[in-house]
């Protein structure tokens, strides 16, 4: 080991690699010599990724295997480890690339090295199910009433389910174990269950393979062991041991007494079959109680590209599994406990309302939700995650009209939710988009990428990164993102904006007709936009990248004609104004020139056509009052004065100079711009703050306030704001950025914002 160490604690395991032996609690596990190899190599590499090839190169030392071995191989470390039981997954896999270790490590003290206990026997089917499944874990800890002796609760979602627990709850859960144990060795019927099961409770059952050799049961194991594995990390969930699901394969039994006798509320049965060069899976959700189908899926992949494969067929049934499981277990908790929901009941309805849709309406329902659910369970960390994530997307994606409350409030609940679970995925994806309102991207990935390892089939965090590396102009890793997020969710309600995304990457990337394709999936059964539809939101952008896609192909008639519809939706644009939203990675890249030159080429105003001084016939109004982003701004603001572009340059060309206040997007830079004084004018402690930075530098000149153009009402507000703090000298430059950039470029040859 690159420690030098011979024996590490790895979490609640030890591992002796001068033994090759991996124990917990002082019992030894039985591995595998394959298995030992690939944990101790991913231990010693954990600082990476290791290709699978890496790995059957270093564990299987010159022998040709197929990439289906380690696959097994992973699969079988995973279960000895007991994956499901622990806070976190010690070894994730990085879909496309290989495995990773993600434990923690650390040498035991001297006085820790006992010598582990032999390995135990190999055991028959008929002595597992209660010895195997708990294991080594003090029956006193095990959390859930009335769980059969198989249950194996997530030790995270402890907090989840703990307000609902029975004290009695043990005793039932020991005498359902000892029964089942008894009549599988004598076979003495099971008497009837003494509790109902938990929620969210599912065994996945041995997935079977039907092809026409029985050449692949060694994958349909590794598709069962992982779905088990990926479906402990539902919230709430209570997800049976693998061990335990076994016992029923090969048997034909009614899925009623398969529920009964597990006490789980659901079961996943799933087939495999091999065909030429495909493979063909498929998976249903079952009603134990009933035997009603809840839900059916089926996927078909070619055999070359099973390993890739598999890790999205597993991360697409978890995260479809628990769309669904979620919103039926929202239904049943509005049937059983209408009038008294308790927190996991309000947690599953937040969750459902998600699901369905990503507009505003359903986060600001799904807030309050998870508010309430807070309120009664206040250390319910995946509740606290679930906020902290939502109001980052608020602040982010989406034009919140309570930006300020929503941003501190998402700094606050991601706090708690991190305390409470430290390894939250939800509360870190939260923490990286909120870096990305400073602009720092390359941190925001980087939080990102770390919790879609440890919940990778998080759809959200998959959608939140794709922004990310589009942001960083990375345009081919956000077009592979966007294929695995389209293999894992494809009709859930973000679909329409992947193929937007799509559409926006060829684009830059100088693929106009794969970006037109993409585009056309995504309005494929729209409604036509009309004028009043959201700015700069994705309808808006997406005709703006077909104009250029049309005119970049050379179809110059219908790329005007979708400027003049473009005109009479979204007014008052120019293309240096929609420059301004793009970062300065996006800009880099060559594609974006391209852009910019095919909109002006269309007919689209380089710069705004509407002199800085031109009376609109807007009233002046309260600094408070809500504005879109392209609103016709009053002429003057009350109790100051409007410059022009010629008087600021004269201002400029005095001693002292004035100071700027630049509430613009800071594309355009101008001398004396006062670094404290960026804020949102809406936030009254941000333009208290400013006001005193410029009360205490004032030298007598004027403070002229600027935004990015004529059009653009934060100037407006900010010069207000700031006169009614008692900043004296405060003038507004109403034609802010654009103006002076139009000024300094008459004929548009700069291209960069």
């Amino acid at each position: 080991m690159s420690e030098n160490y011979d024996i590490l604690d790895v979490g609640p395991f030890r591992l002796d690699t001068a033994r090759r032996i991996l124990t917990r609690d002082g019992q030894a596990l039985a591995l595998s010599s394959r298995a030992f190899d690939i944990l101790a190599l991913l231990i010693e590499h954990r600082d990476r990724v290791m290709t699978k090839d890496e790995i059957i190169t270093r564990v299987w030392r010159g022998i040709v295997v197929e990439e289906n071995n380690l696959a097994v191989q992973v699969s079988a470390l995973r279960r000895a480890l007991g994956e499901a039981d622990l806070d976190a997954p010690l070894i994730v896999t990085v879909p496309g690339q290989g495995y990773r270790f993600v434990g923690r490590i650390s040498p035991p003290t001297r006085e820790q090295r006992a010598p582990p206990a032999a390995p135990p026997p190999a055991a028959g089917p008929a002595q597992m199910p209660f010895a195997a499944t708990i294991g080594s874990h003090d029956l006193a800890a095990l959390p859930a009433p009335g769980f059969a002796d198989a249950a194996v609760v997530s030790t995270r979602r402890w907090r989840t389910l703990a307000a609902t627990m029975a004290p009695w709850g043990l005793c039932i859960a020991a005498i359902g174990g000892i029964a089942l144990l008894f009549v599988r060795l004598s076979g003495t019927p099971l008497p009837p269950a003494p509790a109902v099961p938990p929620r969210l409770s599912i065994a996945v059952l041995p997935f079977r393979d039907f092809s026409d050799d029985r050449c692949c049961a060694y994958l349909a194991d590794a598709l069962a062991d992982d779905l088990t594995t990926d479906l402990a990390k539902i919230p709430g969930s209570v997800v049976i041991a693998r061990e335990s699901s076994d016992m029923y394969r090969d048997k034909s039994m009614p899925t009623q007494q398969i529920g009964h006798e597990l006490n789980v509320r659901y079961l996943l049965e799933g087939s495999l079959r091999a065909v030429d060069g495909n493979f063909f899976i498929n998976a249903q959700l079952i009603n134990a109680a009933t035997g009603s189908h809840l839900w059916a899926d089926r996927f078909e992949e070619p055999r070359h590209h099973l390993g890739e494969a598999q890790d999205a067929i597993v991360h697409r049934l978890a995260s479809v599994l628990g769309v669904q499981l979620i919103r039926i277990e929202g239904a049943a908790s509005l049937r059983e406990r209408a009038s008294n929901p308790d927190a996991l009941d309000l947690f599953f309805e937040a969750r459902s309302a998600l699901d369905r849709s990503d507009s505003m309406a359903s986060m600001t329902s799904a807030e309050h939700l998870l508010d309430q659910a807070i309120a009664k369970q206040p250390d319910f960390a995946d509740a606290l995650g679930e906020l902290a994530l939502l109001l980052a997307r608020k602040v982010v994606f989406v034009a919140d009209p309570a930006f300020g409350p929503d941003l501190e409030k998402a700094r606050r609940v991601g706090a708690a939710a991190l305390r409470v679970a430290p390894n939250s995925a939800d509360a870190q994806a939260a923490r990286g988009l909120l870096m990305s309102l400073a602009d720092r991207w390359e941190d925001a990935r980087a939080n990102l990428e770390e919790a879609l390892v440890r919940e990778p089939d998080s759809v959200a965090i998959r959608s939140a990164l794709i922004t990310c590396l589009n942001k960083l102009g990375q345009f081919e890793a956000a077009i592979r993102a966007i294929g695995d997020l389209i293999r894992i969710d494809p009709e859930g309600p973000g679909a329409k904006v992947r193929f937007y995304q799509l559409g926006f990457d060829e684009v830059m990337l100088g693929h106009p007709r794969e970006g037109l394709a993409a585009l056309d999936r995504a309005a494929a059964g729209e409604p036509e936009p009309e004028p009043g539809e959201d700015e700069l939101g994705h309808a808006e952008w997406s005709f703006l990248y077909r104009i250029a896609a049309l005119q970049q192909l050379g179809d110059v008639s219908e790329a005007a004609q979708q400027v003049a519809r473009y005109n009479r939706i979204w007014p008052y644009r120019s293309v240096w104004r929609l420059g301004t939203a793009f970062t300065r990675e996006q800009a880099a890249a060559p594609g974006f020139a391209a852009f910019m030159q095919a909109l002006v080429a269309a007919g689209l105003p380089h710069t705004i056509a509407i002199p800085e001084d031109a009376d609109l016939g807007v009233a002046a109004l309260a600094a408070n009052t809500a504005h879109g982003a392209f609103e016709p701004t009053p002429a003057g603001v009350p109790g100051t004065k409007t410059i022009l572009t010629p008087e600021v340059r004269d201002l400029l060309g005095r001693n002292p100079p004035p100071q700027f206040v630049n509430l613009g997007s800071h594309a355009v830079t101008l001398p004396h711009t006062v670094a404290g004084c960026r804020f949102d004018p809406s936030a009254a402690d941000d333009v208290a703050a400013c006001a005193q930075i410029l009360k205490r530098t004032a030298t007598g000149a004027p403070v002229i306030v600027m935004g990015r153009n004529i059009m653009d009402w934060d100037g407006y507000k900010g010069a207000a704001d700031l006169a009614a703090a008692g900043v004296a000298g405060v003038r507004w430059y109403r034609g802010g950025e654009e103006a002076w950039f139009a000024s300094r470029n008459p004929q548009g040859t700069d291209e960069r914002p």
